[in-house]
């Protein structure tokens, strides 16, 4: 019922979010990225990239992470979970996830088995807390599963 209430207040960013895949500038490696739509702030997207022989980086990039400094507590529910981002690094607007975890059932997982249940739902609600500023904001993962495999798959 709650996942059905916040896609009816959200439905207006559906038709605006939404993910494209391809090859970096120098084909060296690719990359997928999706829009997250925030009230206020609009420059947010999940960003995939994986170089030969490195692992994948997927990251929250916006202005914001430049702006506001300190402690991010982050967590992105999918699926009918939430789960928290327990190792990250932020650098130069970008929020790089390293490993995130159920809070439900405590279970860790690497970016790879966390994209793999990323890319099985249809959408997700992404929440930031830094200081004392919360903001949420929904993401369409709509053609994320193609995207996702994209990269996976290279």
């Amino acid at each position: 019922m709650k996942k059905l209430l916040t896609l009816f207040l959200l439905i207006p960013f559906i038709t605006i979010a939404q993910w494209n895949y391809g090859n970096t500038s120098k084909k060296r490696g690719v990359y997928a990225n999706g829009k997250i739509e925030f009230r206020e702030i609009n420059d947010f997207e999940f960003k995939l990239i994986k170089y030969r022989n490195l692992d994948i980086e997927f990251s929250i990039n916006s202005e914001y992470f430049k702006k506001n400094s300190g402690y991010y507590y982050v967590v992105i529910r999918v699926l009918d979970k939430n789960f928290r981002v327990l190792e990250s690094e932020t650098v130069d607007g970008s929020y790089k996830i390293l490993e995130v975890k159920d809070i439900a059932k405590n279970d860790k997982y690497k970016v790879e088995d966390f994209l793999k249940i990323l890319r099985k739902d249809i959408s997700c609600i992404v929440t930031i807390k830094n200081n004392n500023k919360i903001i949420q904001g929904f993401s369409s993962l709509e053609g994320s599963p193609q995207a996702i495999n994209y990269v996976l798959r290279w």
